[in-house]
């Protein structure tokens, strides 16, 4: 099982590296969209109603986005891991993976709560709870998704390195 994964990499290793990469700024990039660009415009809805409607919306979409992105990163990751030799050569780069997937433990249970704190949005807004609405949309866009943007450019980080300049 090994050998071929090896193989597969060794032939395709610029297409699971590229393809992670891409996933990876996507990640970023709508991250950054949603926080500094979408979120201002969203708060500048005067109706509450119509405010949480959008917010859930694109809570909605976005979630759907992220997780097609986290899927392809982490099967990528996987094959990479499995492929690449340099970790088992080079310290550094077995620390860097483990600082990686250290950072994508937290990205994932970050992004599992907001997941769930997006269900409990959704229920308050079906009860018209307002209130409950608002202090967990603000929980979302206040804490849990910049935390997950600094977790992303961190992960950017040690996977630049570990796959550029030490594999």
């Amino acid at each position: 099982m090994e050998y071929t994964v090896s193989e597969f990499f060794q032939n395709f290793n610029h297409l699971v590296v590229s393809a992670y990469f891409l996933s990876l700024a996507l990640l970023l990039g709508s991250l950054f969209t949603v926080l500094f660009l979408v979120k201002p415009f969203i708060y500048c809805i005067k109706a509450p109603y119509d405010r949480y409607r959008k917010s859930i919306d694109l809570l909605g979409k976005y979630i759907v986005f992220v997780a097609i992105c986290m899927f392809i990163m982490m099967l990528n990751g996987i094959v990479y891991a499995l492929g690449c030799k340099c970790c088992a050569r080079d310290l550094n780069a077995f620390i860097s993976v483990d600082i990686i997937k250290i950072f994508w433990f937290f990205m994932v249970v970050n992004f599992i709560y907001i997941y769930s704190r997006y269900r409990v949005v959704k229920l308050y807004f079906s009860r018209n709870d307002h209130i409950q609405v608002h202090e967990n949309l603000e929980l979302i866009f206040t804490y849990a998704l910049p935390l997950n943007f600094i977790l992303s450019i961190a992960c950017a980080y040690f996977d630049v390195v570990t796959k550029v300049h030490v594999c």
